[in-house]
């Protein structure tokens, strides 16, 4: 999916070194929002109290279907890998992305980003 990623952007921009600084700051980029907004997560739910009078885990938030995210639950949820969250205390505040919804999503990011690249190249290609 990443890849792909890359890809799309590298053929549409026609730049190898495009598609890889954007796969950099993507990666870097969505982690540094992902991040904060757990923290928004996890500040709101302090502020708002505790249901039950425990604590329990939310989600899944919208942030956490962006690419790399989805893309590590998927990894994560394979047989033999730890929990794939980037560690932390995000586990503790957001309940992982199912795989029966995590699959579909990075497919749809991988098909999309592929059919991108090649409607690229074909108009490339025409004109």
């Amino acid at each position: 999916e990443r890849a792909a990623i890359g890809f799309a952007v590298a053929v549409v921009l026609r730049s190898q070194l495009a598609g890889a600084v954007v796969g950099i700051v993507l990666f870097l980029g969505e982690s540094i929002v992902k991040f904060t907004l757990v923290g928004l997560t996890a500040a709101s739910n302090a502020l708002g109290g505790f249901t039950g009078g425990g604590f329990e885990a939310t989600g899944p938030e919208w942030y956490q279907f962006l690419p790399v995210s989805i893309g590590d639950y998927v990894v994560g949820a394979a047989p033999g890998a730890s929990l794939g969250l980037g560690g932390g205390f995000e586990q503790f505040i957001l309940k992982p992305v199912p795989l029966e919804i995590a699959l579909p999503t990075v497919l749809i990011y991988t098909v999309v980003s592929i059919v991108v690249a090649v409607f690229a190249l074909n108009r490339q290609e025409i004109t």
